[in-house]
């Protein structure tokens, strides 16, 4: 049979009266803490008035947090990053953004390496990067283009014409 009781100002759960010790432990101070020796343990927390939830690595002062903004976009980020992983309400998800743009957006600021990496590491017969977009010529189906996207360097159209250094492929 389950108990629970308070001492210390703390609430103790035993998932069994015949447990020595608690199963959970949640402290009401200046903050809430969670504590379980069960990873099978699981907790709903609720945080109201733009309030975030952390989790804090044992005995380290690194965090990940999540919180939600009055416009509903969930963030999730942690004690080292300034910038976030975002939910939007419209369903874009924005990597290195609070703003997403796109369905996917990865913004980042790398000097001498690439920005993303793709790799399929199946052994045999691992494909690459499946891209299904536009439906006629008037359409980019992919677009390589510089930094402040003043131009293409390389376009792919939907009816599979390639340009490179053009806007408008014709082959």
């Amino acid at each position: 049979e389950a108990s629970v009781y308070t001492q210390d100002g703390g609430i103790h759960y035993f998932g069994s009266a015949a447990s020595g010790s608690a199963d959970a432990t949640l402290t009401l101070t200046n903050i809430m803490t969670l504590t379980s020796a069960d990873a099978s343990f699981s907790a709903n927390i609720l945080a109201k008035g733009g309030h975030e939830v952390r989790a804090y690595r044992p005995g380290d002062s690194a965090y990940a947090s999540m919180f939600m903004d009055t416009g509903e976009n969930l963030y999730i980020r942690n004690s080292y990053a300034s910038k976030d992983l975002v939910f939007d309400r419209d369903g874009h998800l924005g990597i290195g953004t609070n703003n997403p743009g796109y369905p996917i957006h990865v913004e980042s600021s790398v000097a001498g390496d690439w920005m993303g990496k793709i790799k399929n590491t199946h052994a045999t017969n691992g494909y690459g990067l499946l891209i299904h977009a536009g439906d006629d010529a008037s359409v980019k189906a992919l677009s390589v283009g510089n930094y402040a996207g003043a131009g293409d360097y390389l376009v792919v159209r939907g009816d599979g014409n390639v340009g490179i250094g053009i806007a408008g492929p014709y082959f």
